[in-house]
């Protein structure tokens, strides 16, 4: 089984798109994720927090 790991810099909230321009590499990413996991892959988000926290982790 593939696994990945996907590291991403903090945002308001784990989509992005409550932000008032939307980036579209999220939507794709979020596409090409569901497609991973549809072939077996295990796929782990992590939002980078800033120093004074630690990263959270999202499992999707």
């Amino acid at each position: 089984m593939m696994d990945v790991r996907a590291f991403e810099p903090a945002m308001c909230c784990s989509t992005g798109v409550c932000d008032p321009s939307v980036d579209p590499r999220l939507a794709r990413f979020s596409a090409d994720r569901d497609w991973l996991k549809s072939q077996g892959a295990a796929v782990s988000r992590f939002i980078l927090a800033p120093p004074s926290h630690p990263p959270l982790t999202l499992r999707t």
